[in-house]
């Protein structure tokens, strides 16, 4: 079989964002917060990247600052969501043929015994190596290509 190849690498991208939170009625919110089901609605942090090809990525956290806030705040529910770090999810996506990098972040982890939000922070999403997509063409018996 003959194969044909190519690679992206995902070049780094550095970002800092401050989540300004704000309690309002014993709840949590901040600008651009996602309020889903499945975190008991608190509020998460999501944001996209356009790639150049489809591929499978990975977000690191930098310079996180966190804010210890009060445990009875939250809801019996919520305090099982929440670990020992904030919790990160990444997906590939398409939308009108150009891939897409979606990143979630639920903002909350448990240090010490204390629940701590997460301030502000910046992300790092860093380059792809080796990373490739490969095409199979069949040969014909005589060693030519068949027409895809």
């Amino acid at each position: 079989m003959l194969f044909n190849g190519f690679s992206q690498n995902l070049s780094s991208t550095l970002s800092h964002v401050d989540l300004n939170w704000k309690l309002d009625k014993l709840n949590f919110k901040f600008q651009q917060a996602a309020y889903l089901k499945e975190n008991e609605y608190l509020p998460s942090f999501s944001f996209s990247k356009k790639l150049q090809n489809p591929t499978n990525v990975d977000i690191i956290l930098t310079n996180d600052l966190y804010q210890t806030v009060d445990k009875s705040l939250f809801s019996e529910k919520q305090l099982q969501l929440i670990q020992n770090s904030v919790i990160l999810k990444q997906n590939v996506g398409f939308e009108r043929k150009q891939a897409i990098a979606g990143f979630s972040i639920f903002p909350y982890r448990f240090n010490n015994g204390s629940v701590e939000i997460l301030k502000s922070f910046g992300s790092k999403v860093p380059a792809l190596r080796s990373l490739r997509a490969i095409f199979f063409t069949p040969l014909k018996d005589d060693g030519l290509c068949e027409k895809p």
